[in-house]
Protein backbone atom coordinates (compact mmCIF):
# COMPACT_ATOMS: atom_id res chain seq x y z
CA UNK A 1 0.00 0.00 0.00
CA UNK A 2 1.50 3.61 -1.23
CA UNK A 3 0.88 6.41 1.26
CA UNK A 4 2.16 10.00 0.59
CA UNK A 5 4.12 12.36 3.18
CA UNK A 6 1.89 15.47 2.97
CA UNK A 7 4.00 17.29 6.01
CA UNK A 8 7.03 17.93 7.82
CA UNK A 9 7.24 19.62 10.83
CA UNK A 10 10.03 20.39 13.47
CA UNK A 11 8.70 19.49 16.88
CA UNK A 12 8.50 22.71 19.08
CA UNK A 13 10.07 20.93 22.73
CA UNK A 14 12.84 19.34 20.59
CA UNK A 15 14.37 20.74 17.44
CA UNK A 16 15.81 17.37 16.62
CA UNK A 17 12.36 15.72 16.14
CA UNK A 18 10.08 16.00 13.29
CA UNK A 19 6.24 15.01 13.44
CA UNK A 20 5.62 12.92 10.26
CA UNK A 21 2.11 13.42 8.74
CA UNK A 22 0.85 10.90 6.16
CA UNK A 23 -1.96 11.19 3.98
CA UNK A 24 -2.84 14.70 5.48
CA UNK A 25 -2.70 13.33 9.09
CA UNK A 26 -0.22 12.98 11.81
CA UNK A 27 1.55 9.70 11.82
CA UNK A 28 4.29 9.54 14.54
CA UNK A 29 7.23 11.58 15.71
CA UNK A 30 10.72 10.86 14.24
CA UNK A 31 14.36 11.62 15.07
CA UNK A 32 16.23 14.12 12.57
CA UNK A 33 18.35 10.39 12.13
CA UNK A 34 15.44 8.46 10.65
CA UNK A 35 14.57 11.18 8.82
CA UNK A 36 17.74 11.55 6.86
CA UNK A 37 18.11 7.80 6.87
CA UNK A 38 14.68 7.29 4.99
CA UNK A 39 15.60 10.45 2.83
CA UNK A 40 11.67 11.54 3.66
CA UNK A 41 10.24 14.83 2.28
CA UNK A 42 7.01 16.06 1.92
CA UNK A 43 4.92 14.75 -1.07
CA UNK A 44 7.44 11.54 -0.90
CA UNK A 45 5.47 8.23 -2.00
CA UNK A 46 6.30 5.29 0.36
CA UNK A 47 4.94 2.30 1.38
CA UNK A 48 3.27 1.73 4.08
CA UNK A 49 5.44 -1.21 5.38
CA UNK A 50 8.11 1.40 5.47
CA UNK A 51 6.43 2.99 7.77
CA UNK A 52 5.13 0.42 10.25
CA UNK A 53 8.68 -0.63 10.45
CA UNK A 54 9.81 2.90 11.10
CA UNK A 55 7.32 3.02 13.65
CA UNK A 56 7.97 -0.26 15.67
CA UNK A 57 11.81 1.71 15.26
CA UNK A 58 10.92 4.85 16.57
CA UNK A 59 8.69 2.52 19.34
CA UNK A 60 11.77 0.69 20.77
CA UNK A 61 14.06 3.96 21.06
CA UNK A 62 11.70 6.06 22.94
CA UNK A 63 11.00 2.92 25.34
CA UNK A 64 14.86 2.79 25.77
CA UNK A 65 15.99 6.17 26.10
CA UNK A 66 12.83 6.29 28.84
CA UNK A 67 14.70 3.13 30.31
CA UNK A 68 17.53 5.00 30.14
CA UNK A 69 16.52 8.26 31.90
CA UNK A 70 14.58 6.00 34.95
CA UNK A 71 18.21 4.44 35.47
CA UNK A 72 20.24 7.65 35.24
CA UNK A 73 18.68 9.14 38.14
CA UNK A 74 20.29 7.12 40.91
CA UNK A 75 21.68 3.39 40.62
CA UNK A 76 18.48 0.42 39.84
CA UNK A 77 19.36 -3.28 39.46
CA UNK A 78 18.02 -5.43 36.91
CA UNK A 79 14.38 -6.08 38.39
CA UNK A 80 13.86 -2.98 39.31
CA UNK A 81 14.03 -1.73 34.91
CA UNK A 82 12.06 -4.53 34.29
CA UNK A 83 9.46 -3.59 36.94
CA UNK A 84 9.22 0.00 35.47
CA UNK A 85 9.48 -1.25 31.99
CA UNK A 86 5.99 -3.27 33.07
CA UNK A 87 4.33 -0.52 35.03
CA UNK A 88 5.40 1.56 31.78
CA UNK A 89 3.40 -1.15 29.25
CA UNK A 90 6.77 -1.33 27.15
CA UNK A 91 6.22 -4.41 24.75
CA UNK A 92 7.51 -7.66 26.41
CA UNK A 93 9.55 -8.58 23.53
CA UNK A 94 11.56 -5.30 23.98
CA UNK A 95 12.61 -5.44 27.47
CA UNK A 96 15.22 -7.92 27.52
CA UNK A 97 17.05 -5.90 24.85
CA UNK A 98 16.67 -3.02 26.70
CA UNK A 99 17.86 -4.78 29.79
CA UNK A 100 20.76 -6.23 27.50
CA UNK A 101 21.62 -2.86 26.36
CA UNK A 102 21.79 -1.43 29.53
CA UNK A 103 23.88 -3.89 30.89
CA UNK A 104 26.27 -3.75 28.19
CA UNK A 105 26.92 -0.02 29.09
CA UNK A 106 26.93 -0.16 32.46
CA UNK A 107 23.77 1.45 33.26
CA UNK A 108 22.94 -1.34 35.43
CA UNK A 109 24.89 -3.82 36.96
CA UNK A 110 23.38 -5.90 40.08
CA UNK A 111 27.39 -7.00 41.73
CA UNK A 112 28.03 -3.09 41.64
CA UNK A 113 24.79 -2.43 43.15
CA UNK A 114 25.13 -4.48 45.83
CA UNK A 115 28.77 -3.92 46.46
CA UNK A 116 27.40 -0.35 47.38
CA UNK A 117 24.41 -0.68 48.85
CA UNK A 118 25.64 -3.00 51.32
CA UNK A 119 28.79 -0.38 52.27
CA UNK A 120 25.92 2.45 52.53
CA UNK A 121 23.40 0.63 54.55
CA UNK A 122 26.87 -0.56 57.26
CA UNK A 123 28.28 3.04 57.39
CA UNK A 124 24.88 5.32 57.19
CA UNK A 125 22.06 3.06 57.82
CA UNK A 126 24.25 0.88 60.51
CA UNK A 127 21.57 -2.30 59.55
CA UNK A 128 22.65 -5.90 60.37
CA UNK A 129 22.95 -8.48 57.71
CA UNK A 130 19.51 -9.66 57.87
CA UNK A 131 17.53 -6.22 57.36
CA UNK A 132 20.33 -5.74 54.37
CA UNK A 133 19.12 -9.46 53.21
CA UNK A 134 15.86 -8.05 53.39
CA UNK A 135 16.17 -5.08 51.24
CA UNK A 136 18.13 -6.46 48.53
CA UNK A 137 16.04 -9.37 48.21
CA UNK A 138 12.99 -6.96 47.94
CA UNK A 139 15.07 -5.20 44.56
CA UNK A 140 15.18 -8.23 43.05
CA UNK A 141 19.16 -9.19 43.77
CA UNK A 142 19.80 -12.81 43.10
CA UNK A 143 20.38 -14.56 46.25
CA UNK A 144 24.12 -15.82 45.09
CA UNK A 145 25.30 -12.15 44.33
CA UNK A 146 23.70 -11.15 47.79
CA UNK A 147 25.29 -14.19 49.59
CA UNK A 148 28.71 -13.34 48.00
CA UNK A 149 28.93 -9.19 49.68
CA UNK A 150 27.13 -10.66 53.05
CA UNK A 151 30.00 -12.72 53.74
CA UNK A 152 32.30 -10.27 53.09
CA UNK A 153 31.25 -7.75 55.89
CA UNK A 154 33.52 -8.37 58.34
CA UNK A 155 32.44 -9.78 62.33
CA UNK A 156 33.50 -6.42 63.81
CA UNK A 157 32.24 -4.22 61.97
CA UNK A 158 28.34 -6.22 62.42
CA UNK A 159 29.24 -6.51 66.14
CA UNK A 160 30.71 -2.49 66.54
CA UNK A 161 27.05 -1.19 64.84
CA UNK A 162 24.97 -3.36 66.85
CA UNK A 163 26.99 -2.03 70.21
CA UNK A 164 26.60 1.69 68.38
CA UNK A 165 23.01 1.40 68.47
CA UNK A 166 22.30 -0.59 71.93
CA UNK A 167 24.10 2.24 73.52
CA UNK A 168 22.40 4.98 72.37
CA UNK A 169 18.68 3.29 72.73
CA UNK A 170 19.75 2.27 75.93
CA UNK A 171 20.71 5.76 77.29
CA UNK A 172 17.12 6.80 76.08
CA UNK A 173 15.58 3.73 78.16
CA UNK A 174 17.92 4.36 81.11
CA UNK A 175 15.30 4.38 84.18
CA UNK A 176 12.85 2.40 83.51
CA UNK A 177 12.14 -1.31 84.43
CA UNK A 178 15.13 -3.11 83.98
CA UNK A 179 13.68 -6.61 81.94
CA UNK A 180 11.74 -3.94 79.88
CA UNK A 181 14.63 -2.14 78.86
CA UNK A 182 15.62 -5.79 77.83
CA UNK A 183 13.05 -6.55 76.01
CA UNK A 184 13.00 -2.83 74.26
CA UNK A 185 16.96 -3.49 73.33
CA UNK A 186 16.66 -6.70 71.69
CA UNK A 187 13.67 -5.79 69.81
CA UNK A 188 15.09 -3.11 68.57
CA UNK A 189 18.46 -4.38 67.72
CA UNK A 190 16.65 -7.21 66.07
CA UNK A 191 14.49 -5.40 64.02
CA UNK A 192 17.65 -3.91 62.87
CA UNK A 193 18.54 -6.81 61.45
CA UNK A 194 21.03 -8.19 63.41
CA UNK A 195 21.41 -11.57 64.22
CA UNK A 196 21.08 -13.32 67.91
CA UNK A 197 24.57 -14.19 69.56
CA UNK A 198 24.72 -10.03 68.24
CA UNK A 199 22.30 -8.72 69.77
CA UNK A 200 22.44 -10.51 72.92
CA UNK A 201 25.81 -9.85 73.03
CA UNK A 202 25.32 -5.94 73.13
CA UNK A 203 22.21 -5.80 74.88
CA UNK A 204 24.52 -7.63 78.27
CA UNK A 205 27.09 -5.82 77.87
CA UNK A 206 25.22 -1.79 77.73
CA UNK A 207 23.13 -3.64 81.02
CA UNK A 208 26.18 -4.41 82.77
CA UNK A 209 25.82 -7.97 82.38
CA UNK A 210 29.01 -9.12 80.70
Amino acid sequence: MIMKITKIEVQKNNPHRYSLYVDDAFFLGISEDTLLHFNFFENKEVDKAILDEISQIEDYNSNMNKAIKYASRAMKTETELFRYMRDKNIPKEQQSKIIDYLKEHSFIDDYRYTEMFVEEKLKNNKFGQNKIKYLLIQKGVPSDIINTYLKEIPDDIAYDNCLELAENKYNSLRGQDKNKVYQKLFRYLSSRGFNYSEVKSAVDKVMGDE
